[in-house]
């Protein structure tokens, strides 16, 4: 929270010093308190997360995996070395695997994303929204947590921009929308929004709302995609 961090990021930080906690205090010389871990803990707690004998569900993990769990602990301790809470911050000389670099792959060819733009047109009240919510994803980038928090406030009609309040470590951001992207999210409020608003709070401020007047929920983007990607044979 002191890092302005997202809750998504706080809930997996917290998630990964609660496996070290339960990790450390089954220790065969037991550390209860962070005081107690040292340095040669921590690197014990990273090759048993590497071969599998420290993680969660027994299955080893990869170095890139390893190097986050290791990126929360440094976070954690640096902020209690800095709080004056520990005399010694045990992460000062840890080292964190080397993450292998990777070539992007998955990636849509533009006549991938013709079809799948294609695959979402219609004229009932949901199909606006889908193209709608795929052109925005197409013409910005925005990540998916921050198109599940787009507001109708946040779209200037007079500048043609989204903004982005709730953007990565709070950071808000103005970008600009293609005139296609503009024309199908204009569309869909004026056609669509309509039919989909409902009694719920959702309704009065949400940009996409789901079938049932609610925000568009975390598990939408992925089905709808799944269903697009289907339809367009990708």
């Amino acid at each position: 929270q002191a890092r302005r961090a997202s809750p998504e990021t706080i809930k997996s930080q917290l998630g990964d010093l609660a496996l070290l906690r339960s990790w450390a205090a089954g220790r065969p010389a037991p550390r209860h308190q962070p005081g107690d871990i040292t340095i040669n803990d921590l690197r014990d707690y990273q090759v048993g997360l590497l071969t599998g004998t420290a993680s969660f569900t027994g299955k080893m993990l990869a170095a890139g995996s390893v190097a986050t769990i290791t990126a929360s602990i440094r976070r954690f301790f640096q902020f209690l070395h800095a709080e004056e809470l520990l005399a010694e911050d045990p992460t000062a000389r840890l080292e964190s695997p080397k993450k292998p670099r990777k070539v992007p792959g998955g990636v849509l060819t533009v006549p991938e994303i013709r079809r799948l733009l294609a695959a979402a047109d219609g004229t009932t009240a949901r199909s606006l929204r889908d193209r709608a919510t795929i052109e925005v994803l197409y013409a910005t980038g925005v990540r998916r947590s921050e198109l599940y928090k787009l507001d109708v406030s946040d779209l200037d009609h007079a500048e043609r921009l989204l903004i982005v309040r709730a953007g990565k470590g709070e950071k808000g951001r103005v970008i600009p929308l293609t005139r296609s992207a503009y024309v199908r999210v204009s569309d869909y409020l004026s056609q669509a929004r309509p039919a989909l608003a409902s009694q719920h709070a959702d309704s009065a401020t949400a940009l996409f709302l789901s079938v049932t007047g609610r925000r568009l929920g975390t598990s939408s983007l992925p089905n709808l995609l799944d269903e697009l990607t289907a339809l367009a044979g990708i």
